[in-house]
């Protein structure tokens, strides 16, 4: 990540957690302002999201079946951004780790 990505994200970070919130009275704020940055636009339903994107059938032996769109699900994508957020993180950390004294 160059040093203007990671300042931009930096700040935004920092703006999103705002001020000590003990009590947690800001909370939804603070998860709008998440989301905001992190580009989510709905809210998260794990059984929605995996029924929209899998078919399940059988009772005693359930077999599983993608539905005719299961790539262009929330579910699918939520899978392609969670890999390419675990990439995102070794680059940055082998970055800290390699620069190490």
């Amino acid at each position: 990540m160059d040093k203007r990505k990671w300042k931009q994200l930096e700040k935004d970070l920092i703006e999103s957690f705002g001020e000590q919130d003990q009590l947690q009275i800001r909370q939804e704020s603070r998860k709008a302002k998440y989301k905001l940055i992190l580009g989510v636009k709905t809210d998260y339903d794990k059984s929605s999201w995996f029924d929209k994107a899998v078919r399940v059938e059988g009772l005693i032996r359930r077999e599983y079946f993608l539905q005719k769109d299961f790539k262009k699900s929330d579910w699918y994508q939520f899978q392609v951004q969670v890999i390419k957020h675990q990439d995102q993180s070794w680059e940055v950390l082998e970055e800290v780790f390699m620069n190490e004294k």
